[in-house]
């Protein structure tokens, strides 16, 4: 065997050893089992949302129990696929997958997102994943992954009710993908914040959370039928499909 080859061998051996190219397919075959495992669990429930009616109430949060825990353990495997190929090209569909898999915990999605937006800035779907699990994922055509996670966060943000951080990431959305300014374009904060109500002094909307919608006093400006907060925030939700 000559220097050359003794040479690229040696190479190889390292970065399998480091994880970098583990196995290739090996975790792309991984992860398939992982996310068809998960939502064919989850489909197997005899209990459907439009039945709900024919069921007890015990039968119900025992079958939510039966689901939250399938979550709740594909959570942890995504987790242990990301950290055993970190390198992989499924790497950034399992991450993708897990903080889609933590909506109803938007701390721990953030954090999810927010390493999916560090760690694999210029991922792409692998056409599996697009296929098999698109209408669940937030994708914008001709943007890498990143792009798509930075606007699951704002919009996670929105659902936890953190304005100020969904606006900034909203600025460095638009400020790294200037292409997409004129779809989020409109800043999240109201132009006049009524700190004490929490919302919009002249949006029907923000004065419509308190159950009634105080009379203008002399001088100001009639009730607005949406300030721009709300406009932008159901914005958010048809381009997410994610419901208040």
């Amino acid at each position: 065997m000559d220097k050359k080859n003794v040479i690229f061998l040696s190479i190889v051996l390292i970065l399998f050893s480091a994880g970098c190219v583990k196995g290739p397919d090996e975790a792309g075959e991984k992860f398939k089992v992982i996310a068809e495992g998960c939502f064919k669990d989850m489909m197997s429930s005899q209990i459907e949302p439009w039945n709900l009616k024919d069921h007890s109430e015990e039968e119900i949060a025992k079958d939510k129990e039966r689901i939250q825990a399938i979550v709740k353990k594909t959570q942890e495997k995504l987790r242990q696929l990301v950290k055993e190929y970190p390198r992989s090209r499924w790497a950034d569909d399992s991450q993708s997958l897990l903080a889609f898999l933590l909506l109803e915990t938007p701390p721990q999605r953030m954090e999810a997102l927010k390493y999916l937006i560090e760690t694999y800035p210029h991922g792409r779907f692998e056409a599996w994943t697009e296929e098999k699990f698109g209408p669940l994922l937030i994708r914008v055509e001709g943007f890498p992954m990143e792009a798509s996670a930075r606007i699951d966060l704002v919009a996670t943000y929105l659902m936890a009710g953190d304005i100020d951080k969904a606006e900034e990431t909203r600025l460095a959305l638009i400020k790294k993908y200037p292409k997409l300014k004129d779809q989020f374009s409109q800043s999240l904060l109201p132009p006049d914040i009524n700190t004490q109500a929490g919302g919009c002094s002249n949006c029907v909307n923000c004065q419509g959370q308190s159950g009634t919608v105080p009379e203008n006093e002399p001088g100001q400006p009639a009730a607005s039928k949406s300030c721009g907060s709300c406009q932008e925030k159901a914005k958010m939700r048809e381009a997410t499909g994610i419901k208040e």
